[in-house]
Parts: structure tokens; C-alpha cells; sequence
């Protein structure tokens, strides 16, 4: 092994930049010359990561510390932990890599075969969950000077009077019934006359029915930020009767919420139903989903905080006015640790590490100790970054209502991908609307399904 640092070309992205040129037609050739291409080391940030803002990140750290580190990425998801268990067996090994966060079996496969030993990783990845409107559709709802009371309590609805508010606004969008609501003690009446704003609304929820990340991970997810990661652990060493009485909670909370979510759906051209076109990628793809939103088709679409940028491109004012509101699930009090009652929950927007980042324990003494500088260095300025997007949701908010959930707290069930496909969850979406034994029978899937994956 060598006990210098490596420094080496990286033949790939030397040829992303010739390729640069060629179409760009605007940089020098000397610019590219391989003598200006030299890595001290490389690091792996795998699939969806920020290429730009990586970049700038590593420019950055050049220029101050001189250390130029190459940036390696994977193509797909799919793909992800694959490409870096082949990068972790190449003649250049990274020297520190981007995995999902310890709760995932990724990490834990990394630590079993010595690439992770007992290291704190630095956070690299910080998200945002809920719903988002637009305020002004919102605001167009009720009479204007009750416009903001009426945001701040709906941010805050226990779940029982947010679903009336849904049931009422159903109503008043196909109906044009004009209900009164309460929230938060208040009584609320819709507008007789809707506004050029709410023209085009024909549903409540743009729901992304033909892919697997809502039901599969996002509502999944909140579900389980109920609970401790103690008790899903026993849940799963210990399958009896006492340990599925732990996680019964979130599930059924799941469930139910799943249920009425997608009992008021958007679409494309007239309201959305729960069916086969309703599990269709063709008719409910993302991309779909995005555009029946930015098209205000919908009032509310569930999302990550990521995916600013891509209603942006669809419709730049609407993003531009765009606020969030928590994720509303039917918690029972037996389902939530003291600390997390079902109020603060449903009032309360999510905010968790994805991935972090770790030093290849594998790696030659020098070259981890080089990356474990840069992950100390990146892990400040990624608090810059966590800290911008906080204070990004809660400008949209107008709120403090933040939650930021540790990595021990984010520990929903690992499922198989095909727990979620045409042949799991997505074929009761087919069936409206469900009734308790149909609830029964997804809640034992879920369970089977877990306990297998």
C-alpha cells in the first residue's frame, strides 16, 4: 500500500469536460489538460446528490486547504449502493463515501465488512416533508380578513378537524357547497363566489399514485416518528403477540390516513379516483402529480423540500408563493412517545437526515485522516445548509412550528421495494373505500411484508 497520497486523473470526468467543451465551445483547452486534473482523493456521493453545489463545496475546500478531491456519483438510485460496494473494491478506493443513515441495512453491511468502525459520521443530507399550497389559493378560500388566522390554525389542526376541513372543501370544490369548518376553535366559511385563483380545482390532493415514494416512504415515515426505534427493534427480534402491539399504532395511523388522503384526489383533467388510472406511472407519475399541482388542479401535494426546484419549472409563480403544512395522521395516544403527543406531531414539520457521510475505514492511515478533515469541514458547512433550510421552511411558514428529528428518532421499517409494487399496497389503492377488515388485511401485509424484508 502507499503511503503517500494518491493523486491521480480521473479519466471520467476529464472526459464530462472535453465533452464540456465541445458543446459549450467557451473554455480553453489548457483548462482541461490532464496536469490540471489531479486528485489527492475521492469521495463517493452516490445517486441524487446536488452536482453543482457539490462541486462548489469541493472548489471551495481546494481553495482554501488545497486539497482537490474528486467527486464520484452514481446514476440511479437503483444503482446507488451497488456502484459504491464496486468503488470500494477498485484500484482507488474513496476515501469516504455518502450512505443512507445508520437505521438503513446499507450502513450496517459497511460496518460488518469494516469499511465503517466507529467513526461519527457528519449529516449530508437534511429533508423537508409536508404538504404544500399556495398561500393565495388558501387565502382565496375565506374572507379576507380572516385569511391569516385561517392559515395558522390549519397549520396546526388536529387531525379530526383537518379532515372535516377536507371533507368540507371536497364538498365546496365539486359542489359548490358553501360549508363553515372549525380549527382550532374557530368557525370558517368558505367564499360563495371562488375567486380566478381556485378556477381550476377540481380535487384536494395531487397524489402521486403511480410511484411508491408518498405511501411508501413519506406517510410511512411521519407514521413511525410516533414511536422509538426501541420499540420497532423489539418488534422485529421479538414477533409476538406484545411486540406487534408497539408498532399497531403507527400502522393503523398509517393506514387510515393512506385511506383518506387518497379518497379526495386531483387529476389531470377532472377530479382523481382510487383505481386502476390512479396507480397508472402514466397518469399519476411524478411528474404528473407535479404538473395536475402546478396547474392548481389540486390545493395540496405532499413532497420533500427538494422538490421546489422541479414545480419552479412547471409553474414559477406558484412555487414562488408556495407554503408547507405538516403531514396530518390519526395518532392515538397509546401510539406516541410522551414527548411526540399527536398535537405537537400533526402541528409540527419534519425535518431528518437522509445520508450522511463517513470516512473509509479501509482507507490508508494518511488518506483518512485527510478525509476525515474534509467530512469535519463539510459537516460545518453543511450545518450552514441545514440551518438555510430551516429557516427557508419556516420563512414560507411564518412559523416556528419545526420539529428536527435525530437519526436515532427517523426509523420507519425497511421494506422491500416490492412491498410497495402493483402486487403489495399499490393494489388496494384499487379498492375505495376500505373497510375495516380490508384495513386489517393491509396492516397484516405490512407486517408479513416487514418481517420478510
Amino acid at each position: 500500500m502507499k503511503q503517500k497520497t494518491k493523486r491521480y486523473v480521473s479519466g471520467f470526468l476529464l472526459g464530462i469536460m472535453l465533452l464540456s467543451v465541445l458543446f459549450s465551445g467557451c473554455k480553453k483547452e489548457e483548462e482541461i489538460a490532464p496536469s490540471d486534473v489531479v486528485y489527492d482523493f475521492s469521495v463517493y456521493f452516490g445517486s441524487g446528490a446536488d452536482q453543482i453545489e457539490i462541486g462548489e463545496l469541493l472548489d471551495q475546500y481546494r481553495t482554501e486547504k488545497g486539497i482537490a478531491i474528486e467527486p464520484i456519483y452514481s446514476d440511479s438510485l437503483e444503482n446507488d449502493f451497488r456502484d459504491l460496494e464496486r468503488a470500494l473494491v477498485s484500484a482507488n478506493p474513496p476515501a469516504a463515501f455518502v450512505v443512507a443513515t445508520g437505521e438503513f441495512p446499507e450502513a450496517a453491511f459497511l460496518k460488518k465488512d469494516g469499511y465503517i468502525k466507529g467513526v461519527s459520521p457528519a449529516a449530508f443530507e437534511l429533508i423537508g416533508r409536508g404538504f404544500v399550497v399556495d398561500r393565495r389559493m388558501l387565502s382565496g378560500l375565506v374572507a379576507a380578513q380572516e385569511s391569516d388566522a385561517f392559515m395558522e390554525a390549519l397549520f396546526s389542526a388536529e387531525y379530526a378537524e383537518w379532515m372535516n376541513f377536507v371533507v368540507c372543501l371536497d364538498a365546496y370544490i365539486k359542489k359548490n357547497e358553501i360549508g363553515s369548518f372549525t380549527l382550532g376553535g374557530q368557525t370558517f366559511t368558505f367564499r360563495e363566489k371562488k375567486g380566478d385563483v381556485l378556477r381550476d380545482l377540481n380535487g384536494v390532493f395531487a397524489i402521486e399514485g403511480g410511484g411508491t415514494e408518498f405511501y411508501g416512504a413519506f406517510l410511512l415515515d411521519q407514521a413511525f416518528f410516533t414511536t422509538t426505534p426501541q420499540a420497532i427493534a423489539d418488534a422485529l427480534t421479538t414477533p409476538t403477540a406484545s411486540a406487534f402491539a408497539l408498532v399497531d399504532p403507527p400502522f393503523s395511523a398509517y393506514i387510515q390516513g393512506l385511506n383518506d388522503l387518497t379518497s379526495y384526489l386531483a387529476g389531470s383533467y377532472s377530479a382523481g379516483v382510487r383505481g386502476n388510472d390512479f396507480v397508472s406511472g402514466t397518469n399519476y407519475g411524478y411528474k404528473q402529480t407535479l404538473q395536475i399541482f402546478a396547474d392548481g388542479k389540486a390545493l395540496f401535494l405532499p413532497i420533500e423540500s427538494g422538490a421546489f426546484a422541479d414545480i419552479s419549472e412547471r409553474n414559477a409563480d406558484r412555487a414562488a408563493n408556495l407554503i408547507f403544512i405538516p403531514f396530518k395522521l390519526p395518532y392515538t395516544e397509546n401510539g406516541v412517545v410522551a414527548e411526540k403527543n399527536d398535537v405537537k406531531v400533526n402541528a409540527s414539520l419534519a425535518l431528518s437526515v437522509r445520508k450522511e457521510i463517513y470516512v473509509n475505514a479501509k482507507a490508508s492511515k494518511e488518506e483518512q485522516s485527510s478525509a476525515s478533515n474534509f467530512v469535519q469541514w463539510f459537516s460545518v458547512a453543511e450545518s450552514a445548509r441545514e440551518n438555510s433550510l430551516e429557516s427557508a421552511m419556516r420563512t414560507r411558514l411564518d412559523q416556528e412550528q419545526v420539529i428536527y428529528f435525530s437519526n436515532e428518532e427517523k426509523f420507519a421499517p425497511s421494506f422491500s421495494e416490492a412491498a410497495f409494487s402493483k402486487n403489495g399496497i399499490s393494489k388496494y389503492l384499487k379498492i375505495k373505500p376500505w373497510d375495516d377488515q380490508t384495513k386489517q388485511e393491509i396492516k397484516n401485509y405490512l407486517l408479513t411484508t416487514w418481517y420478510e424484508a
